[in-house]
């Protein structure tokens, strides 16, 4: 902020020139450069530049030939836009391509004729294990732990076999060859982490001791069947029935969705819009006909959201071949399409002029101006004062970084589509706050100031500080009628006639012997003396000033005229010259100008008095 100086103080003064502080990172040297200088923001995702967009009539809609409304569409993630299509391709293998979808449909068909028998198939086995006796369930607890092949030692040393008639998995008689032996378990088989197991087992348990030993092992296993009661099988038949046609629906969609699909292949042309289901459908249909076929066709159509969609078009533009086209168009064509031809003519020749693309208008990087036109200043307490387009800037920086963050991640499409058009409105409340949609607003409920709020208007910078900037040697006062005055005098009250001719005066003064120099001509005149009056008499004879009333809207609102020396505080002008000024005396104002050189004093008299303007 101070000259010669960084932030934490480290360096200070000229010979440190150009020196960058390693602790605050601020650069020795004028603090002028804090207006000169800008920085920019590299941008995650492309945006488009909503001037372009929303003007009237809108460049980009214009360059593009597609309607402002669609355009938005795009560009506001709500439709995708097709930015390629191989139609030759399409044309070549359209009937491999139909063949496909034949075959691929009566997959599906084949599969919906058999949703009810494999569910109803399903459905019986889950209602007969659940409706047996719980001791036979309880049995087919106990019999799951000879599918672990674990044959428990008895106390006369022979294998003891359960009853395994309660379990799929138990062997039917006859079915071990003769001289065949059923295999016993080892400790790992049994999973049983100690032999005392075992010797528990040998010294005195008896039969049903057994038996819940090893039920033990199996309950993590085996869960326990639940008895389905009358309401719960009612219930059961009921989502049974939901659960057939719901897939026999899904099936039918599928059919159709793969018919709609095929038409739209077949008929898709580039810059043309569609909708998400339609876009999901043809990355369904492009699927089937890779895997069908055994190429790739996943090239065949592409479409794109966003500014990164409508960016890949305009790059595409040859504005000469353009030109050429819309040049014929407009010689062969009538009615409302030479119109327009005419129109997109007009942008596309500006564009060859300015030596500009259209794919500029797509922003990948945004400027930030330099921070003496966007100051922070510190308010007593401790609080900021800031600028309306820090609060827009950062609102950019946060969402940037956000979306390169969910990008950086792999998010869903879904959630990186909807951060990249977060940054788009956050793009467009920083160059026109309000111009699309509700404005963003601060912290008092005040929408913020954008940069193009900056620019128009009344109080914007062209009206205000360019065109209507404040001039030495000028003056503003309400208008009073003199009657008394000529045509071509004004009344100028005498202490604006003193300041405006302050300079003169004191020449004027310093001549006619009433001082030696102009410093205490200058104090003659802060003291009133009436010597000084004498000196402005003479010195306004003969030299015209000019009266101008806002607004200007011809050249008769700026007139010349002689001065007259009158008390008061209001400027006198004739009465009928209020007509070319448009003038009343209801309180209106007129600003008067003093011309300084000789050749302007001799063309205000001569073009601009008002006795010449009649």
């Amino acid at each position: 902020v101070k000259a010669w100086e960084c932030h934490s103080g480290r360096y200070k003064k000229v010979k440190f020139k150009g020196v960058v502080c390693d602790r605050c990172g601020v650069e020795v040297t004028r603090s002028k450069v804090r207006r000169e200088r800008m920085g920019h923001i590299e941008l995650a995702a492309p945006v488009c530049h909503i001037w372009y967009l929303k003007g009237v009539p809108s460049p980009l809609a214009l360059i593009l030939d597609i309607s402002p409304r669609l355009l938005e569409k795009v560009l506001y993630f709500a439709s995708y836009i097709v930015t390629d299509v191989d139609r030759a391709r399409i044309n070549n293998d359209l009937e491999k391509i139909k063949a496909a979808v034949a075959e691929e449909q009566a997959e599906i068909a084949e599969e919906r004729s058999t949703i009810a028998d494999r569910l109803t198939r399903e459905h019986r086995k889950e209602v007969a294990r659940h409706t047996t006796d719980l001791d036979a369930a309880e049995s087919a607890r106990i019999g799951t732990a000879d599918n672990l092949d674990v044959t428990a030692p008895t106390r006369g040393g022979e294998p003891k076999f359960d009853d395994l008639s309660a379990t799929e998995s138990a062997p039917e008689e006859g079915d071990l060859e003769p001289g065949d032996e059923e295999p016993a378990a080892t400790l790992d088989d049994a999973d049983i982490d100690e032999p005392e197991d075992l010797v528990a087992l040998e010294d005195g348990a008896d039969d049903d001791e057994d038996v819940d030993g090893l039920g033990e092992v199996d309950d993590d296993l085996v869960p326990p069947v639940e008895r389905w009661d009358e309401e719960t099988l009612v219930e059961k038949e009921k989502n049974l029935v939901e659960r057939i046609k719901q897939e026999e629906r899904d099936a039918t969609e599928r059919l159709e969705d793969l018919d709609l699909s095929l038409e739209l292949l077949t008929k898709i042309e580039k810059r043309q819009l569609i909708g998400e289901d339609q876009y999901r459908s043809l990355e369904r249909l492009l699927d089937v006909l890779s895997r069908r076929l055994g190429e790739d066709y996943g090239e065949l159509v592409k479409a794109g959201l966003g500014g990164a969609a409508v960016k890949k078009l305009l790059d595409e533009i040859d504005l000469e071949k353009l030109l050429r086209e819309l040049e014929h168009e407009v010689q062969n064509t009538q009615g409302p399409r030479r119109v327009r031809a005419i129109k997109r003519l007009e942008v596309t020749q500006a564009f060859l002029d300015s030596k500009a693309h259209p794919s500029w208008m797509i922003l990948e990087c945004i400027p930030v101006i330099s921070p003496e036109l966007r100051p922070m200043v510190q308010l007593d307490g401790g609080r900021f004062a800031t600028s309306d387009l820090n609060d827009l800037y950062r609102r950019i920086i946060n969402r940037n970084n956000r979306l390169k963050k969910i990008t950086d991640i792999r998010a869903p499409e879904s959630i990186v589509n909807h951060e990249k058009r977060l940054l788009q409105e956050a793009v467009d409340a920083l160059i026109d706050n309000g111009r699309r949609s509700r404005p963003v607003v601060g912290s008092t409920n005040r929408p913020l100031k954008s940069l193009s709020d900056m620019l128009k208007g009344k109080e914007g910078l062209f009206r205000k500080n360019l065109l209507g900037k404040r001039v030495d040697y000028s003056g503003r006062s309400v208008i009073v009628v003199g009657p008394h005055l000529k045509l071509h005098q004004c009344g100028l009250p005498k202490e604006m006639a003193l300041e405006l001719f302050k300079p003169f005066v004191m020449k004027a003064l310093v001549e006619r012997g009433y001082t030696t120099n102009i410093k205490s001509a200058k104090r003659m005149i802060d003291k009133m003396k009436p010597e000084v009056w004498d000196a402005l008499e003479e010195v306004i004879r003969e030299h015209p000033v000019l009266l101008n009333r806002a607004p200007t809207l011809h050249r008769l609102g700026i007139q010349a005229f002689e001065p007259v020396l009158v008390d008061g505080k209001a400027i006198q002008i004739h009465p009928l010259v209020c007509h070319a000024f448009n003038a009343d005396f209801d309180g209106d104002q007129m600003a008067v100008h003093v011309p300084l050189s000789a050749y302007a004093q001799a063309e205000a008299r001569t073009l601009m008095l008002s006795t010449h303007n009649l």
